[in-house]
């Protein structure tokens, strides 16, 4: 049958007893199905967007599509890892676990960056006191 510029082609039928197989990693590429390990801050994961929104810096996560305003990358993570009573809602996705270890790794490096800060400023204080 030929076409005609401008229409769509022909709807192919479909029986209901046919089963459907659809592969959806077959348009991804290899590295995008496995999550980055070596995630150095949470602003280079593929899934948060740094954004501006009303002239004040914040992001979007893509797992939810949810903008926020103020970037601040523990809160990033508080959400991520769906931690409550922080003062920030909690990402609603299903987001796959290899991600959350990822994200759960980062955030206790981040933990263990900010005790040190405390630690060596607590240190100093005691040394200028024993002075």
């Amino acid at each position: 049958m030929p076409r005609i510029s401008g229409s769509k082609p022909p709807l192919e039928s479909i029986h209901s007893d046919e089963e459907v197989t659809i592969d959806l990693t077959s348009d991804v590429a290899g590295s995008e199905l496995v999550p980055p390990s070596n995630l150095k801050h949470i602003w280079g994961a593929r899934h948060i967007e740094s954004y501006t929104i009303d002239g004040v810096a914040g992001w979007k996560c893509k797992w939810c599509g949810k903008p926020f305003k103020r970037k601040h990358a523990t809160s990033v993570l508080w959400y991520l890892l769906k931690i409550s009573g922080q003062d920030i809602a909690v990402c609603l996705a299903i987001i796959p676990q290899d991600y959350i270890a990822i994200y759960q790794e980062l955030y206790i490096r981040n933990i263990g960056r900010a005790h040190a800060r405390f630690r060596s400023k607590s240190d100093n204080k005691a040394c200028v006191v024993e002075r």
